[in-house]
């Protein structure tokens, strides 16, 4: 077989593979493993570490630092969760260091001030926001109104619902990120909704 096609077959190959796997064989010395994870995750790694520190190039440090910290423990992983929850804690906890030892404040977070287009445009969407025509201005002032309201939860709660509202992570992936129960995750998301249509109620109610 041709050398480029066989690389070709082996890429698709291992594009199939769950990441789980592929940290295996990485720790078996298929060096080429580590850049798929990168490509898969690179993205979602950067933009928790951007909504915590509210600093585009902090977030993108934040993420070489993940990914290099996952390439040194590799011979130590041990698939005991989705690797998905494996990067995410990794990812929290290196992102409010970042933040303590810039002295950020955690009020930065939905700044609005960097970041694509796209995904600030997503951070205004909530779903205690009303499915009803609004004008331009009146997007603007709710994107705005969402991201303050947002800040004003305290740490866990703001966490627990940034992870699960935007990263879409399941309750159970939450509470090992958090290191916390279910049941204290389930709360955490609760009292979030909860301010949050409080902060939000004049967009909640307006038709």
């Amino acid at each position: 077989m041709d050398g480029g096609l066989k690389r070709e077959v082996e890429k698709d190959s291992r594009g199939a593979l769950p990441d789980e796997e592929l940290m295996l064989r990485l720790k078996e010395g298929e060096a080429n493993c580590f850049r798929d994870l990168v490509l898969r995750h690179q993205r979602g790694v950067i933009n928790i570490a951007f909504r915590i520190t509210g600093d585009r190039q902090e977030a993108e440090d934040v993420a070489q630092e993940v990914f290099l910290r996952v390439y040194r423990a590799v011979n130590d992983y041990r698939p005991l969760t989705k690797f998905s929850t494996y990067i995410y804690k990794i990812t929290l906890n290196l992102s409010l260091n970042q933040v303590r030892k810039a002295k950020v404040v955690l009020n930065r977070f939905f700044s609005g001030e960097e970041g694509d287009k796209e995904e600030f445009e997503r951070a205004g969407r909530a779903d205690t926001l009303p499915d009803t025509p609004l004008t331009s201005m009146e997007k603007e002032e709710a994107k705005k109104a969402v991201r303050k309201a947002i800040r004003s939860l305290p740490k866990r709660q703001r966490l627990a619902i940034i992870l699960s509202q935007y990263q879409e992570l399941s309750y159970q992936e939450i509470s090992e990120i958090l290191g916390c129960s279910l049941k204290a995750v389930e709360r955490l998301i609760h009292r979030g909704k909860g301010q949050l249509k409080k902060e939000l109620a004049s967009y909640i109610q307006k038709k």
